[in-house]
């Protein structure tokens, strides 16, 4: 009985004293878990989170992030090692919103130039738009929609221009995989050269996905096509 109750005892014993250095571990929890949250945010901010490995210095920063956490996680214990986990994808999701947040200032800034506005008007602008066609809008997100409307600012194109031209612009880009940014000029240039008011973007829109799905070959194929056709008949009658 003696010996079952000191056995007891020093069970009891140890499982206070891997508790006790468990707690006395808090202090290198914090330290690991700060390295790795500057970590992360620091490679958000440069973009260089990617695994590429034809940009070694991207490559390394990914895998720095990742062997910090893994470590994290071996050495401070299924307790305290998630705890660092979850610190470190915080400071992640803070600094991707961070970035995004002072790109699409810096984009809204841009257009406000170009349709001679306030920053604070171009962000209202940009933010009504997009709000007022979620659907359409929801794959490029607001940023990719600030840098589609800049380049149609860039086009000379107005703010009600831009209204009728982003939507069949957004969903083009999104049915066909194109950037958006750089689809934008190329459907301006379509919709005069055809002559056609902003009113008839979406027509421009339904004749370009009608010739994708009738013509072999892929969107881009069919626009240089049409780009193509376009160009030979101005010098034609250029010519006359």
């Amino acid at each position: 009985t003696r010996q079952a109750a000191a056995g007891a005892v020093r069970e009891v014993g140890g499982r206070h004293g891997r508790t006790a250095g468990r707690f006395r571990q808090l202090p290198l929890i914090a330290i690991v878990g700060i390295i790795s949250v500057l970590v992360t945010t620091l490679a958000i901010a440069a973009r260089v989170v990617r695994f590429d490995v034809a940009r070694p210095w991207q490559f390394l920063m990914a895998m720095l992030q990742v062997g910090v956490l893994v470590t994290s996680v071996v050495f401070l214990g299924p307790v305290f090692g998630p705890l660092v986990a979850v610190f470190a994808f915080a400071g992640l999701i803070l600094a991707i919103s961070g970035r995004l947040f002072l790109e699409f200032d810096k984009v809204a800034a841009t257009a406000a130039v170009y349709w001679r506005i306030t920053p604070e008007e171009a962000r209202g602008f940009i933010r009504h738009l997009v709000r007022s066609e979620r659907k359409s809008f929801m794959v490029l997100g607001l940023t990719k929609t600030a840098r589609l409307c800049v380049t149609l600012a860039e086009c000379a194109r107005s703010r009600e221009d831009v209204t009728l031209m982003a939507k069949p612009i957004a969903m083009l880009s999104a049915v066909f995989d194109e950037d958006a940014a750089i689809l934008a000029p190329r459907f301006d240039r379509l919709l005069r050269w055809f002559g056609e008011p902003p009113e008839k973007a979406m027509w421009i829109a339904d004749v370009l996905t009608r010739a994708a799905q009738i013509t072999p070959g892929s969107f881009d194929e069919v626009l240089q096509g049409i780009e193509r056709f376009s160009g030979e008949l101005e010098e034609a009658l250029a010519d006359t």
